[in-house]
C-alpha cells in the first residue's frame, strides 16, 4: 500500500488557504523544505518563505535552515481543522442522522459508510448496526465507534490520503467493484436538487457514481451548506438517490422536484 500526500489545486489558493494547508501538511509529515513547498504550490521560494515566516510568528510551525518543522504544541489544533465545519452541526442533527440510517437498515445488511467526521460523530448515537457487514474507506471509523461490536468491518484498497486519513484513487474505486450493497451512507458537500450531487474531487465523484450502481439504496447527508455550494465534479442524478437526510428548510418547489424523482426527504425538525 502506497502512502503519499495528495497534491491539491495549488494554483487556485489564496494566501490564507495556502498557509493553512502548509500548516496541516507540516503537521502530517513532521517537516518540509521550502523548495518542496514551492514546487507543490507552484509559487516562488520567496512566497513560501513569507508564508513560513507568518506561520512561525503565529506559532503554527518552526523554521530551521530552510525547513518548516511541526510545532508539537499546536499539533492537536491543526488536527482539528479538517473537522471544524462538520462540528458546527448540532448534536441533535448527529443523532437524527444516526437514527434515520439505523431505522432503514435491515438485519445482516452489507453497507458502505463513507469517510466523514460528521458520520463518525453520528454513529456514536447508535448502539449497533444490526449485525451488518460494513465496508468503508475511513481509516478512523472503527476506532471512533468501539461500542459497535456486532459488525464485520472491511477497509477498501487504494492509496492513503494522509491528510484526511481515507483511502482514495483508482485502486480504491476498483476495490469497490467486488461488492454489492444494501445501503450506502455518504456525506455530500454540494447538492443541486435539479442536477444532483457534485464533489470537489474527481475520484470522490466517480466513487459516488459507482456506489449508485452497486447499491439497492443510497442515503446522502446534505447539510444546509450543501445546497449553496457548487463543486466541480458531477457525481450522480437526483433520481439515483433514495434518501436525503438534512437540516435544511427546503422550499415547496424543491421538495416537489425531489419527490418527483422518488427521493425521500428526512428533515430534522426544530422540535428534535
Amino acid at each position: 500500500m502506497c502512502v503519499e500526500p495528495v497534491k491539491g489545486d495549488a494554483t487556485m489558493k489564496t494566501a490564507i488557504e495556502r498557509r493553512l494547508e502548509i500548516a496541516n501538511m507540516v503537521g502530517v509529515r513532521g517537516k518540509m523544505h521550502v523548495d518542496e513547498l514551492a514546487d507543490y504550490f507552484n509559487v516562488t521560494g520567496a512566497t513560501i518563505r513569507a508564508d513560513l515566516r507568518f506561520l512561525d510568528e503565529n506559532g503554527y510551525i518552526v523554521r530551521s535552515h530552510g525547513f518548516a518543522l511541526v510545532n508539537r504544541a499546536v499539533l492537536s489544533k491543526l488536527a482539528m481543522s479538517a473537522t471544524s465545519k462538520s462540528q458546527n452541526a448540532s448534536s441533535d442533527f448527529y443523532e437524527y442522522v444516526a437514527q434515520s440510517f439505523h431505522s432503514a437498515l435491515e438485519e445482516k445488511s452489507t453497507i458502505f459508510i463513507d469517510s466523514s467526521p460528521l458520520i463518525r460523530r453520528a454513529l456514536k448515537h447508535v448502539k449497533d448496526l444490526k449485525s451488518s457487514t460494513v465496508i468503508t474507506r475511513d481509516l478512523n471509523l472503527i476506532q471512533n465507534i468501539p461500542h459497535i461490536t456486532d459488525c464485520k468491518f472491511f477497509v477498501t484498497g487504494g492509496r492513503v490520503n494522509t491528510e484526511q486519513m481515507k483511502m482514495s484513487g483508482s485502486h480504491m474505486i476498483n476495490s469497490l467493484k467486488q461488492y454489492r450493497f444494501n445501503n450506502v451512507l455518504i456525506h455530500v458537500e454540494s447538492f443541486n436538487t435539479k442536477l444532483g450531487v457534485f464533489s470537489k474531487s474527481e475520484f470522490d465523484a466517480e466513487m459516488i457514481r459507482l456506489l449508485c450502481k452497486l447499491s439497492e439504496r443510497v442515503t446522502i447527508i446534505a447539510e444546509s451548506s450543501a445546497f449553496v455550494h457548487n463543486d466541480s465534479f458531477w457525481a450522480c442524478e437526483p433520481n439515483e438517490i433514495d434518501t436525503v437526510v438534512t437540516d435544511y428548510d427546503l422550499d415547496d418547489e424543491t421538495k416537489k422536484s425531489l419527490e418527483l424523482n422518488n427521493v425521500k426527504i428526512l428533515k430534522l425538525s426544530s422540535n428534535n
